[in-house]
């Protein structure tokens, strides 16, 4: 049996039409149906993703090997791997909410250091300049050290907020 006649035997054993089989590996019904008309190929990675599907090895869906003799794959089932999947996100996202909420108020400091660096970066050229400003150079240092301080000050309040939520929240 040839890959196309394997693809059409796997999609019709298992139940699937073109289209679902389509949505499950991100391609258009329309591949599908040239896949199994051999009027074209899988790439690579669609192949691996067909052999998962289906439960078979690519061995085996390359070869040129009857469907009575389909060996099915020791790994788990697509549904079974999903939903492992799944529950493997839920349980990050659950602990990345967890250190967020403990270590929220360090979001404040990085705030804080922000405005320390812009302050620094908008005075030192003040002092290193060696007497000569351009026009508007001044204003310009000036403005960029005001954004830098209500940096500073913005970050202490986030800090101090957080803190309080924290601790309020017994985190």
């Amino acid at each position: 049996m040839k890959l196309h006649e394997k693809i059409y035997y796997c999609r019709k054993k298992s139940g699937m039409s073109q289209e679902t089989l389509a949505e499950k590996i991100g391609v258009s019904r329309q591949a599908i149906s040239k896949w199994e008309t051999g009027d074209a190929v899988p790439e690579l990675s669609k192949l691996k993703s067909l052999c998962d599907i289906f439960g078979v090895t690519a061995d085996w869906m390359i070869s040129e090997d009857e469907p009575d003799e389909t060996p099915k794959k020791e790994a788990v089932a697509y549904s079974d791997r999903i939903s492992r999947f799944d529950d493997l996100t839920d349980k990050i996202a659950d602990g990345a909410e967890k250190i967020f909420k403990k270590y929220a108020w360090i979001c404040g400091i990085a705030v804080i250091l922000i405005g320390v660096y812009r302050v620094i970066s908008a005075i030192m050229p003040l002092f290193t300049a060696g007497g000569y400003m351009p026009d508007g150079f001044i204003f310009f240092s000036f403005f960029y050290a005001l954004i830098g301080f209500v940096f500073i000050i913005g970050g202490i309040i986030l800090t101090v907020v957080l803190k309080k939520w924290c601790k309020k929240n017994n985190i």
